[in-house]
């Protein structure tokens, strides 16, 4: 992180382990001659990650939090040379009390995202993406007192994605590029490994 702020209480970076995170897709259409699919998650995030209660950021949050996530899929296009799809996935998050904010007790109100990707994908075990993130509200207050943050926030993103033995392989990078209320992400990268057991 850059800019003149207090190293004690925003430092430079931090690493660490995330909160574990738990869900479920439960496909409420599966069609794949046509490829098109409509699916929902909900997810439960349990508060292990790495937390220091005396820094502003850190990897973990120290509270739950539970997401719903619904996912829609479209092939809108396909030929000699490959593939090409729509994805729409609109989000609402809930989340717990943390009662160890740097020694106050922070409650925060549900917050919502949309994202939107196309993905094209030269042959099956491969794609790349472009997509867009929009988050709103999530209002923060502080011993009862309203923090006005709510997020009116906007990120694009790239990246690619292999598939293959029962790994998938995602490698992301995002820039914010609308930033009401929180921490601008000049560079974003993810790397993201799933398989199946």
């Amino acid at each position: 992180m850059d800019g003149s702020v207090l190293e004690s209480l925003y430092p430079k970076s931090t690493s660490g382990y995330g909160d574990l995170r738990l869900g479920m897709t439960t496909w409420l259409k599966h069609d794949s001659q046509n490829m098109r699919y409509f699916a929902i998650t909900p997810m439960i995030s349990l508060p292990v990650g790495t937390y220091d209660p005396n820094r502003a950021l850190n990897i973990g949050e120290n509270r739950y939090k539970a997401t719903l996530n619904l996912g829609y899929v479209d092939r809108f296009w396909h030929g000699d040379k490959g593939e090409l799809f729509a994805e729409l996935s609109p989000e609402i998050a809930y989340f717990g009390d943390n009662d160890n904010a740097r020694g106050h007790r922070l409650e925060q109100k549900p917050a919502y995202a949309l994202s939107g990707y196309l993905r094209y994908r030269p042959i099956p075990i491969t794609g790349i993406f472009a997509g867009y993130q929009i988050n709103r509200g999530g209002e923060t207050s502080i011993d009862g007192i309203s923090q006005d943050d709510a997020s009116n926030n906007e990120r694009w993103m790239a990246g690619g994605a292999l598939f293959a033995f029962g790994t998938q392989i995602i490698l992301r990078y995002a820039q914010d590029r609308k930033t009401d209320n929180g921490f601008k992400a000049a560079n974003y990268t993810t790397l993201r490994l799933q398989w199946i057991f």
